[in-house]
């Protein structure tokens, strides 16, 4: 059922007054990601960027030695999802830039993110060292996939209590896994690169991304 114009500007209030946070979060949503890619525990990384600080973010990080791609097309911002556009600048789009070291697995990155098959999203998924169990729950759900989905099947997964470290739900503040956890107690996720938290100083990657500005790391399940 597509919601209707009331619930629309009900939820887009919603999200606006919770924009409006409390607390103030020293680091961003993908910055787990950047620190375990820093410390050597990732083989590379993949952001969403507004089209207009994609050049910056891009030179940052060639700055830094590392390759840089970015992927065709654009992902739009919907309620609970991310549109995929063709379009390079399709309005309010956001693109996928991907960083690391090795610079033929960033085109092969860059490639199988604009495919939008079920085999390119694992595919792809292998090569950002996202869990194979997490990858293929996801794709289990028809396209256009929806958060409230896929979480609430990984929450009916778990089984028991969710664990803190594994709480994707809200994609615009910091979080330690970059995909949807096939459930909210899978032990793969909680043990993954990105989801143990060394202390932050003990890794030297605070000073590499703390001028990053404003990426965007969401979960596999917005796309």
């Amino acid at each position: 059922m597509e919601p209707t114009s009331s619930s629309r500007s009900e939820l887009e209030a919603a999200r606006a007054q919770s924009r409006e946070r409390a607390i103030r979060y020293p680091l961003g949503s993908g910055q787990a990601e950047e620190l375990a890619f820093a410390a050597g525990l990732k083989p590379m990384l993949r952001q969403l960027f507004p089209a207009d600080a994609v050049a910056s973010a891009s030179a940052r990080l060639s700055a830094r030695g590392l390759a840089v791609r970015v992927a065709k097309g654009a992902y739009v911002p919907e309620i609970d999802r991310l549109r995929y556009e063709p379009d390079d600048d399709a309005p309010g789009g956001m693109r996928a830039v991907f960083a690391g070291r090795d610079a033929a697995s960033l085109d092969e990155a860059a490639a199988l993110d604009v495919q939008r098959t079920d085999e390119s999203m694992i595919a792809l998924g292998r090569l950002l060292g996202y869990p194979r169990c997490c990858v293929e729950a996801f794709v289990g759900f028809p396209s256009p996939r929806e958060n409230r989905d896929v979480f609430a099947a990984a929450l009916a997964r778990a089984g028991g209590a969710p664990l803190p470290r594994l709480n994707t739900l809200d994609l615009a503040v910091f979080h330690f896994v970059p995909w949807a956890p096939c459930s909210f107690r899978c032990a793969l996720s909680a043990a993954s690169p990105s989801g143990p938290c060394p202390p932050l100083s003990s890794c030297g990657a605070i000073s590499l991304f703390t001028d990053w500005g404003d990426s965007w790391s969401p979960s596999p399940a917005s796309r």
